[in-house]
């Protein structure tokens, strides 16, 4: 069978035919006499992987009938086809197109046997193990020039700036000079400390001198860092005073433009995708990473902590 893109309403599936319809020349659609038709068995090795990587077997009920969906019904769900002839050719192609060894215990994937859920969980496409190794990298082997880390970094945050939430704004962003105040605070319980810092804010506030740079949630002892606050209570939280003590701080703002990550967004789902793009899972992946890379970046780094664990984690 010869189906064409108007075989079908979801645009999605639709884009990726117009995709690799150049590349037959068997004839007119069986559908729509006036257009260009592709092998049906061409557009089920489309919907195999989106199926695959989407939704799963989910099992069978106390009557010992499938739960779930059928493949008829995730087919007609999937693609807005409005023939059942096209999809029961669908089906076809993809139960026969399902390889798996019976010897080795497989059992097919395509059936009209099952039924089928979609997954609700971040796959994981091998971030965890990256971020890992990454960390394994930088901790017992070489903190400094490690080619290793700077390509796992690269690949670890690839498609970064591509990630938008459900509001349509995106993780990366570019903040303008004198746009953003960030404020920041140093303890000064003596005359002296106190002094110092009226004195020359500018550099007693900033990152502080080489012998005392401790670690920090993104930084290892030594490294300089700064770590501002966008209001005035998360800067005096950050420093943990104890009673009595004595905190100055002052407001600091942006001269030049800044490219920040702002994980915050990663609270929130993600922007809707359409699950034929070829990115689809990827960013999807990526998301989950992310919002679990957001959720160990946030944890407080304790006076009893390790030295090692300020080194960054997931």
């Amino acid at each position: 069978m010869l189906v064409c893109p108007d075989c079908f309403e979801e645009k999605g599936l639709q884009k990726r035919i117009e995709e690799i319809r150049p590349q037959f020349d068997e004839g007119k659609c069986d559908h729509h006499e006036t257009k260009k038709g592709v092998p049906a068995t061409e557009v089920a090795e489309i919907l195999r992987e989106v199926i695959q990587n989407n939704y799963h077997h989910s099992g069978v009920g106390y009557d010992g009938e499938p739960t779930g969906d059928d493949l008829i019904a995730v087919l007609y769900a999937l693609t807005g086809a409005d023939n059942h002839d096209v999809i029961e050719e669908l089906q076809s192609a993809l139960i026969d197109g399902d390889h798996w060894w019976p010897a080795d215990g497989g059992e097919p994937f395509f059936s009209d046997e099952v039924g089928y859920s979609t997954i609700t969980e971040y796959l994981d496409d091998g971030r965890s193990m990256k971020w890992s190794n990454f960390r394994h990298e930088i901790i017992s082997r070489r903190r400094f020039f490690s080619d290793e880390a700077r390509t796992a970094l690269s690949e670890l945050f690839d498609g970064l700036h591509l990630l938008r939430d459900n509001r349509n704004e995106p993780a990366i962003k570019t903040i303008e000079a004198r746009s953003l105040t960030l404020f920041r605070g140093r303890k000064a319980n003596s005359p002296v400390d106190r002094k110092r810092i009226n004195d020359s804010p500018a550099t007693e506030l900033g990152p502080p001198p080489e012998k005392l740079r401790g670690a920090g949630r993104m930084n290892a002892s030594g490294i300089p860092v700064f770590y501002g606050a966008l209001d005035i209570k998360t800067c005096l939280a950050e420093l943990r005073p104890a009673v009595g003590e004595t905190v100055i701080a002052a407001e600091f703002e942006l001269i030049t433009p800044v490219v920040v990550l702002d994980t915050t967004k990663f609270e929130s789902p993600p922007k809707p995708l359409n699950m034929f793009a070829k990115s689809f899972n990827e960013r999807l992946s990526l998301w989950g990473f992310m919002a679990e890379f957001m959720t160990e970046i946030s944890l407080p780094c304790l006076p009893d902590d390790e030295h090692l664990d300020y080194i960054p984690r997931r």
